[in-house]
């Protein structure tokens, strides 16, 4: 009876110990690679994946959320999802999705990027449950982006509350206003432009970016 218990105690050492070390290796391989790495090399990553199905790439990329995947700290897997992102891989989506559970605060920003550039609905329920926890969650801006990319009516008072703000031109407002393209935007920007101070060192930037989202907006309804 002792020797099993003992047996199960050293299988539990060991798996922990795997579970420990493992991405370590990983960490530490992809680490050295990095630094020994050029613009060249990223670019032959891209041309070789670039060949492969999408079938593959989604599994390249499939343990990108997983810090105990040998591969979570290579440039394959957003590579992978790069890609995936420009063919506008439908069956990619629900992976996608499945990446908003990450703990990784930054790769839950890549996921909510490539949901955005899809503009597809099954993603707008589980943005719209970031927005609804409201500007604590650290993916709160960028979950409205991606809405306001897919001009989901849903997320456009949160943005109006947003550019409501003191530091409406520089918390993101003015990219989501354009993004929406409504005439109704015009006034809610130009709100915006007037309460710019002089004294801001922003504030040259910050009515460029009003100007050019008005201008946007604008040929937008002439189309």
């Amino acid at each position: 009876m002792k020797a099993i218990k003992k047996r199960i105690v050293i299988s539990i050492i060991c798996v922990a110990a795997i579970a420990i070390v493992y991405p370590l290796i990983g960490f530490t391989y992809w680490s050295v690679l990095a630094i020994g790495a050029s613009p060249k090399i990223a670019s032959d990553i891209r041309t070789n994946l670039e060949k492969l199905p999408s079938s593959q790439l989604i599994r390249k990329a499939q343990n990108f959320c997983n810090p105990y995947s040998f591969f979570y700290y290579s440039p394959y897997q957003l590579i992978s999802i790069e890609i995936l992102v420009d063919r506008r891989e439908k069956e990619a989506i629900p992976m996608f999705i499945s990446f908003l559970k990450c703990k990784d605060i930054n790769r839950k920003k890549t996921a909510i990027w490539a949901l955005g550039a899809f503009k597809d609905a099954r993603a707008i329920e589980h943005l719209m449950d970031i927005i609804k926890d409201g500007e604590k969650n650290p993916n709160y801006v960028n979950a409205l982006m991606a809405l306001s990319d897919m001009q989901y009516e849903g997320a456009f008072p949160y943005v109006v509350e947003r550019a409501k703000k003191g530091d409406a031109y520089r918390n993101g407002s003015i990219g989501m206003l354009k993004a929406f393209g409504k005439s109704e935007c015009i006034p809610i920007l130009l709100d915006i432009k007037n309460r710019i101070k002089d004294t801001d060192p922003m504030a040259k930037y910050g009515r460029s970016r009003v100007d050019d989202a008005i201008a946007h907006i604008k040929a937008l309804q002439t189309k």
